[in-house]
């Protein structure tokens, strides 16, 4: 979605990216949009899944030079009413921001409000509007283009493409501090966020240990070399999962989690995208708090991953 408009009265372009459907998607939302249904609408097709990042990219590379802000929003994002108005005035109003987002509400009375990194490269939701934000939530964010386009990794792509999922908002964000641009919450509501359980959930969790330790070996985090060690806690979690939910799948997504992060960082570096840290409001912590923070977020997304498939299957 992108806007040239002002806080008088927006004027939107949509894009919808249908990234690799196979069960008429596509053919449904082109019916929809063909008929004059969407105002400005505009139909992408990926002949394959390329991902959150890869889909982002289709999407950013159409967008004409002209435009000013541009949101980013999931399929499984539902936009409050006015939501879009708020963000694009605090556009307007403080050019310094990059990135803007507001309180999105989770499965059930949970709120997101961005997120905070810590310097072991762990990702935490934020609860409350804090207003700064070490980086916005990717599944519904306004960004400013005249802030991205400072940003010089990822070939002129938005995301990383060897990403494919997880992670990319947080580098983005992380990114826009680092030129110069602040990431922030405001205290209104963007919308609902449907929180879903994938069927295929040892690929989520590989996919974002993968990158866990890819951000690792990238970053500029004073704990770097200690935690090039400690990143094969992500065999170690792996282990627990295989005790718990039965599924040796789970260790060899986790072995080929943590090959495929070193591989992924290292080639980041050869790249010259080094993840800066310090630019952004990061929470600074002792090694062992950072680890024991992300201990406790993998137990959690376990059992919220439990949670989730007993109540689909339920």
């Amino acid at each position: 979605m992108s806007t040239n408009g002002t806080s008088c009265g927006i004027e939107t372009d949509v894009y919808v990216v249908d990234n690799g459907s196979t069960d008429g998607s596509y053919e449904r939302l082109f019916e929809l949009i063909s008929r004059g249904n969407v105002k400005n609408a505009k139909m992408i097709r990926s002949p394959t899944n390329t991902g959150y990042g890869g889909g982002n990219n289709l999407g950013y590379g159409k967008l004409p030079a002209s435009v000013r802000f541009f949101a980013l929003m999931n399929n499984d994002f539902l936009l409050a009413p006015g939501a879009l108005t708020q963000l694009i005035r605090v556009m307007e109003e403080h050019p310094d921001v990059g990135a803007v987002q507001g309180k999105i509400l989770m499965d059930g009375p949970i709120y997101n409000c961005g997120f905070k990194v810590n310097e072991a490269l762990i990702f935490t939701d934020v609860t409350e509007p804090l207003h700064e934000v070490s980086f916005t939530s990717g599944c519904f964010s306004v960004y400013r283009m005249e802030a991205v386009k400072k940003i010089k990794h990822h070939g002129g792509l938005l995301f990383e493409p060897d990403f494919f999922s997880y992670g990319d908002d947080n580098v983005l964000g992380l990114e826009l501090w680092e030129a110069g641009y602040k990431c922030v919450c405001i205290d209104t509501l963007s919308g609902y966020h449907v929180v879903r359980a994938s069927s295929n959930s040892e690929f989520q969790t590989y996919l974002s240990n993968r990158v866990w330790v890819a951000l690792v070996v990238a970053s500029d985090s004073r704990f770097r070399a200690l935690l090039m060690y400690t990143s094969f806690s992500v065999v170690i979690i792996g282990v627990i999962r295989l005790i718990v939910e039965r599924n040796p799948a789970e260790l060899l997504y986790a072995i080929k989690a943590w090959v495929g992060g070193l591989r992924l960082g290292k080639k980041l570096i050869k790249k010259g995208e080094r993840i800066s840290l310090y630019s952004a409001p990061i929470e600074k912590t002792s090694l062992i708090q950072a680890l024991f923070v992300r201990f406790t977020h993998q137990t959690q997304s376990l059992v919220l991953r439990r949670h989730l498939k007993r109540r689909n299957n339920g």
